[in-house]
C-alpha cells in the first residue's frame, strides 16, 4: 500500500510535462498594442498534429488580413519548429471572416458537423479544416523540413 503522499504526488504536476499549448500574441505593427492571439492548441506530440485558433479581439482590427498573417506565421512555426504534420481548425457557420481566412490560409474543409453547435438559440454548422505540412510546403515554396 501507498502512503498519502505518494498518492498525493503521484497527481501533482510534473514540472518535465509536454506542454500541449503553444500561444503568441499578436501586436498590431503600427499601433505598437496588444490585439489578439494566435495559439496552437491540444498538440498531440505523438500523432505531430495540433488545433490553431485565432482571435483578434477589437473590431476595428477585424477584415484587415491580420489573422490570416499571424495564422500563416503559427503553422509556418508548427510545421518548421515544432515538426509537426497536420494542423486543423474548427469554424461554425456564422464566422463567415474565419471561413474567409481558413480559405486564404489553404486549409481544406474536411468535414461539416451539422448542427453540432448551439449559439444564440439556434444549432448551427461545424466546419472542420486543415492543412498537411506537405501541401503547406507546396502552398508556400517555404522549405520547410
Amino acid at each position: 500500500p501507498r502512503t498519502i503522499e505518494e498518492v498525493k504526488k503521484w497527481f501533482e504536476p510534473k514540472k518535465e510535462e509536454v506542454k500541449t499549448d503553444v500561444d503568441f500574441l499578436i501586436y498590431h505593427k503600427n499601433d505598437k498594442k496588444k490585439i489578439g492571439m494566435v495559439r496552437l492548441t491540444d498538440i498531440q506530440w505523438l500523432n505531430r498534429n495540433a488545433n490553431i485558433f485565432t482571435v483578434i479581439g477589437e473590431s476595428e482590427y477585424w477584415g484587415k488580413g491580420i489573422a490570416v498573417e499571424a495564422g500563416k506565421l503559427m503553422i509556418t512555426y508548427a510545421f518548421e519548429e515544432l515538426n509537426l504534420h497536420k494542423i486543423h481548425t474548427s469554424i461554425y457557420t456564422p464566422n463567415e471572416r474565419s471561413l474567409k481566412a481558413a480559405a486564404k490560409l489553404g486549409l481544406v474543409e474536411e468535414a461539416v458537423l451539422r448542427e453540432e453547435i448551439y449559439i444564440d438559440g439556434v444549432h448551427v454548422d461545424n466546419h472542420k479544416f486543415a492543412v498537411f505540412k506537405e501541401d503547406w510546403l507546396n502552398l508556400n515554396n517555404n522549405e520547410i523540413k
